[in-house]
């Protein structure tokens, strides 16, 4: 591979700690990466760290180095960015590819909104200039994600000879959903993702499936899609069970469930991960078992996101106002039903996840869902992943959890309960079986595979 110069291009930067150096971020994209590239020679193409702050000014646009990673950043002003990034990538692409549209109220398509997707192509042209500057005749343009839908299509425009793969770590909707989006605009996304000419990437075969047949519906020739799940990062979880820290917030937590088996979830603020459905399925599982009532705890850690767009800040209310009912609802003087923590700190997430007896993911929609994968691995008491089938990582893990139906609260209720009875046996082989599944297959393994695809060299 090291004939090759890779360039990976993303809407988030690499996270660097006080000293300048790599560091671990708390989620997404970023996190799930820095173990796969670090003591890699590659540069990392970014938009400005603007994070909702108009106010921010980047000290410079200019390229440095750290860990022998090149960091380069896109020259962009606030208006550009906020208007691609809120406005079109998280309200409206978001809900697209996670089929989250109510359609009694959004989306609408007004003048401002055409503004705002001029602004993502904008956007996207400026991430084309920046690569087609620092590429070389060797390089290998890895493009990740919904936010640079239209960075292929623009950059095959300027250098047509580079090698260029697409990867969306979202899901991808079915023609049907595409169609609330104006016809012309649907068309151009599609046809800007299917110009990444090595190939087009999904976490699944039905992700991928989805975007063969959107292609198809669009009249527009299909690229070579791919298949490739995005693997796990086992060293670093060793590492986080060493941390200094873990062993301290294992105790905490042990002491918060005096012996009460725990349910854990551990997610993002955002409304595919289905939160929500997720308390009430918890609510009616306490209703209908009352021999469960003071003998089990529900542990959310719930990282603060998007937080500058009104329909976050209102699902945080919504989760906050239902936690506090079911709290005041079943509780009692030595018992809260339901711990909330909401707060970015990953250590704290992985010793909750190490001493879960069930692990609980039931998103909507997820391309992936990473702490369905990691989860299992850090656990240390044959944990039960209770997993929506919804969620990209249930196509690897159906035969090693039981299945949520992420809009059925009564199945769920009866999901989390098999989860909490299940005898030690099958409690055993369950979780063995995911814990292997998930430490089989690595984030380095999924980038020299990426890179591989990109360069012509393998197929999926």
């Amino acid at each position: 591979m090291d004939d090759f110069h890779v360039i990976v291009a993303a809407n988030r930067g690499l996270a660097l700690d006080a000293k300048g150096d790599l560091s671990f971020g708390s989620g997404g994209l970023v996190s799930a990466l820095m173990p796969a590239i670090q003591g890699r020679k590659l540069t990392w193409i970014s938009a400005p760290p603007y994070s909702g702050d108009a106010n921010f000014v980047p000290k410079d646009f200019d390229s440095h180095v750290a860990d022998g990673i090149t960091l380069d950043t896109v020259p962009m002003d606030f208006e550009t960015y906020n208007g691609a990034y809120d406005r079109i990538s998280n309200e409206t692409l978001w809900f697209l590819h996670h089929n989250l549209f109510d359609a009694t109220y959004r989306p609408t398509f007004d003048h401002s909104w055409y503004e705002n997707f001029e602004a993502y192509r904008t956007y996207n042209q400026k991430f084309a200039q920046k690569i087609a500057e620092a590429a070389s005749e060797k390089s290998l343009v890895l493009i990740q994600d919904y936010h640079l839908s239209l960075l292929p299509h623009y950059l095959s425009q300027l250098r047509p000879e580079l090698k260029v793969s697409h990867f969306s770590h979202t899901p991808i909707s079915e023609p049907s959903v595409w169609t609330m989006l104006p016809d012309e605009i649907a068309r151009e996304i599609i046809l800007g993702i299917s110009k990444a000419k090595m190939g087009v990437g999904f976490h699944t075969t039905k992700w991928r499936d989805n975007f063969l047949d959107c292609s198809k519906a669009y009249g527009i020739d299909s690229p070579y899609a791919f298949s490739l799940p995005l693997g796990t990062n086992p060293e670093e979880l060793d590492e986080t069970r060493h941390h200094q820290d873990f062993k301290g917030y294992q105790d905490q937590f042990t002491s918060l469930c005096e012996n009460r088996q725990l349910i854990v979830r551990v997610d993002r603020l955002e409304p595919s991960k289905n939160i929500l459905r997720g308390f009430h399925a918890y609510d009616e599982l306490l209703s209908a078992n009352q021999e469960l009532k003071e003998r089990v705890v529900f542990l959310a850690l719930i990282n603060p996101s998007r937080s500058s767009l009104d329909i976050y800040r209102q699902y945080r209310e919504n989760i906050e106002v239902l936690v506090s009912s079911i709290n005041e609802k079943y509780g009692t003087p030595n018992w809260n039903p339901i711990e909330l923590r909401i707060g970015d700190n990953r250590i704290q997430s992985m010793a909750a996840l190490s001493l879960a007896d069930v692990i609980f993911v039931n998103p909507v929609r997820d391309g992936l869902n990473l702490v369905a994968k990691e989860g299992p691995i850090i656990n240390q008491r044959n944990g039960i992943l209770a997993l929506s089938r919804e969620a990209g990582a249930f196509a690897e893990l159906r035969d090693s959890s039981i299945e949520i139906h992420p809009m059925d609260v009564s199945q769920s209720a009866g999901a989390l309960y098999k989860a909490l009875t299940l005898d030690k046996d099958e409690r055993t082989l369950l979780s063995r079986s995911a814990k292997a599944r998930c430490s089989s297959y690595t984030a380095r393994n999924w980038l020299d595979d990426l890179i591989e695809i990109t360069a012509g060299r393998q197929s999926y």
